[in-house]
């Protein structure tokens, strides 16, 4: 689950289209603030507003690392080495899905802070994780993503979970991070954890959603009029 901070307009994703990219069932996995900020982008391009226009782009997917943490806040000392290992495991089969260093755990400062939580709740619903993440760009044009992703470290019935379904929690909520949305499939890296998790790694659809929002990105910056360099993505599928 995600709560977006993103203060942008509900626009269509005709404007994207104009720039020759399908708004396809790859752009709709993903999660409806990404794809405002897309077509914001587009819209502010198409206007001839292209420096703003190229920052949204380029706020949409981060150029950059992601530096994530871990804590515990109210965990069995017992748990804790399983679920840190659980997290290190989930970054390794993003990084590796993707081609890239993406996801790296930070002992410091991080952009997105990690904590395992005996119970986590939106709202008076208990919930198996919780992503609250933020995107925007600073005045030179450099765009960051800043947040904090709650897991559970039992199930909505209170038993604890097993290191798979962790794994597969946490998966889901960095797919979140990356900007993908839910979806209704239990089988997919972005749908609910199972009873019976056991081969957690990350979906083709996923994949290609994280492709299709890369040549988005892509084809609004070369479309862009105004002097930019090219912002360094950091995916880079393996073939």
């Amino acid at each position: 689950m995600v709560r977006a901070a993103l203060a942008l307009c509900a626009l269509s994703l005709t404007a994207v289209n104009a720039f020759g990219v399908v708004a396809n069932n790859s752009l709709r996995r993903l999660h409806p603030s990404i794809q405002r900020h897309l077509s914001r982008a587009a819209e502010e391009i198409s206007s001839g507003n292209d420096e703003r226009g190229v920052v949204l782009a380029r706020a949409a997917m981060v150029p950059r690392q992601i530096r994530v943490s871990f804590s515990f806040n109210g965990v069995r000392s017992s748990r804790k080495g399983m679920l840190l290992e659980q997290g290190r495991r989930a970054l390794k089969s993003w990084n590796d899905a993707i081609g890239a260093e993406a996801f790296v755990e930070a002992s410091g400062r991080a952009d997105i802070r990690v904590i395992f939580q005996s119970e986590v709740y939106q709202g008076s619903r208990r919930v198996a994780g919780l992503t609250s993440v933020s995107r925007g760009y600073n005045s030179r044009g450099d765009s960051w993503v800043a947040g904090e992703v709650a897991i559970s470290d039992r199930g909505v019935n209170g038993a604890e979970l097993t290191g798979a379904q962790v794994r597969k929690i946490l998966m889901h909520e960095f797919g979140h991070v990356a900007g993908l949305d839910d979806v209704g499939s239990s089988s997919k890296t972005m749908g609910s954890v199972r009873s019976d998790e056991r081969h957690v790694e990350v979906d083709e659809e996923s994949k290609a959603a994280l492709r299709t929002l890369q040549a988005t990105t892509e084809a609004l910056l070369s479309t862009a009029s105004a002097p930019t360099s090219r912002a360094p993505v950091i995916f880079k599928f393996p073939n």
